[in-house]
């Protein structure tokens, strides 16, 4: 499906409930729209629009890169968030959060690796 097509019907979807919600909210007391200033109110109702682009733009580019390229940068752009998390921000990072760091570096050097194998076995076998 094509990524505008996607995001079309999810919003479709999710739509009716979501202004269900706000009116909910809205008649019951708890919503921030009643007591928001008109800055935020229109920060609010831009939000949307201004977080599916780049998530429009991620689906159109996922499409013209190779898997595997994604597949790494998947990988990639968490670790580095993480490691400006941690440097920069200051955030905490247990020993538990090293084992599984470790296990899921781990896993995707032993995917390389077995990649590797495979393109050199194909070799030597011709």
């Amino acid at each position: 499906v094509d990524s505008l097509d996607g995001l079309t019907v999810e919003t479709c979807l999710l739509f009716p409930v979501t202004l269900v919600l706000v009116v909910f909210w809205g008649v019951t007391g708890t919503g921030a729209i009643p007591y928001a200033g008109a800055k935020l109110v229109t920060l609010l109702i831009f939000a949307g629009p201004l977080t599916a682009i780049p998530l429009v733009l991620f689906a159109a580019g996922a499409r013209r890169v190779p898997l595997v390229t994604l597949g790494f940068l998947q990988f990639l752009s968490p670790t580095l968030t993480l490691v400006l998390a941690v440097t920069l921000l200051g955030e905490s990072f247990t020993r538990t959060d090293v084992i599984g760091f470790a296990c899921v570096w781990g896993a995707l050097v032993i995917v390389a690796l077995e990649g590797r194998i495979r393109r050199v076995a194909a070799g030597r076998s011709l």
